[in-house]
């Protein structure tokens, strides 16, 4: 028996939106949903960035807002007509080997389209930092006994997955899991969060760190100092900021003591005295000046 993993990936869902026009029309002529746009997001309401064709930032017009909008889920569309295409004709041409193999969707980050005023990616909020993640096991294996699972997975997981669908061993130093357990049953201990976080991009403003599990979300914008928190339960779309919510107060620093823990435990010198605390120098790897050489190979005897 042959066993192989191979990895497709679509370029586009980037802007420019420029999905072939028959998927833009599908959406263009229809109705869109207006963006998320949050009490506090005010902020990022500025006129002179949002006239750069490559804004990062700034209210636009509803027309504006509707053309991207489909642009972006042309774009999304057209991805799923080459999946779906792709998994007729393997259908057709292969399906032995289709009844044989696992299937594993995901996206690297999503896009803002306008929520809170803000475009494209590289943002703590849901529009660019939640995604789409979906494993299918081979048919010959069934349905899962679990379609929807709730636990906390990210793409480091991804790794782990494909070894382990594949019989390969999955190496001790990797950081993520297997999702393959979690298809028919619960995992007795997983992960309570996520920790993400982005260097600058399109401006320092915009530096984050962010902790979440999906009903809950701690931000920290160290070039700014603002934290925001958001019950996501309640508030999906991320519009009203809990930080100063009396009624907030315990969670907030809960989670705000699981972002000191993470950046704490990695030694880059962001937290001083047990508080957040950014310095003037960006954030970088203790390590970076450390080569990894490889393993070195076992001696033989």
């Amino acid at each position: 028996m042959t066993t192989g993993l191979r990895d497709n990936s679509f370029a586009r869902l980037h802007s420019p939106y420029v999905p072939p026009r028959q998927y833009f029309d599908r959406y263009a002529q229809g109705e869109l949903p207006e963006p998320h746009i949050g009490e506090w997001a005010q902020v990022h309401d500025d006129p002179e960035t949002a006239a750069d064709p490559n804004a990062w930032r700034g209210r636009m017009t509803s027309a504006q807002i509707g053309r991207a909008r489909a642009g972006y889920y042309g774009e999304i569309s057209f991805i799923d007509a080459q999946v779906g295409r792709a998994m007729s004709w393997m259908q057709q041409h292969v399906r032995r080997q289709l009844a044989d193999t696992w299937i594993l969707f995901a996206w690297d980050h999503g896009d803002m389209q306008g929520d809170h005023n803000l475009w494209r990616k590289t943002y703590a909020y849901e529009g660019s930092a939640r995604v789409p993640f979906i494993l299918v096991p081979p048919r010959r294996r069934g349905k899962p006994d679990r379609a929807v699972v709730d636990e906390i997975v990210e793409l480091r997981d991804v790794m782990p997955t494909l070894l382990e669908a594949a019989g390969l061993p999955v190496p001790h130093t990797v950081d993520g899991s297997s999702l393959i357990p979690l298809l028919t049953r619960r995992a007795d201990s997983w992960r309570k969060y996520i920790h993400g976080e982005h260097c600058r991009c399109y401006s320092g403003e915009q530096e984050m760190q962010y902790i979440t599990d999906g009903a809950r979300k701690f931000i920290w914008l160290p070039r700014t100092g603002q934290e925001q928190f958001f019950n996501l339960e309640e508030d999906p779309g991320e519009t009203c900021n809990r930080i100063e919510d009396p009624n907030c107060a315990e969670e907030v620093q809960q989670w705000r003591s699981y972002l000191v823990r993470e950046l704490k435990e990695r030694n880059c010198g962001w937290v001083m005295d047990g508080k957040l605390d950014p310095g003037d120098d960006p954030l970088v790897s203790p390590f970076k000046d450390v080569r990894w050489l490889g393993a070195r190979p076992a001696q033989e005897e």
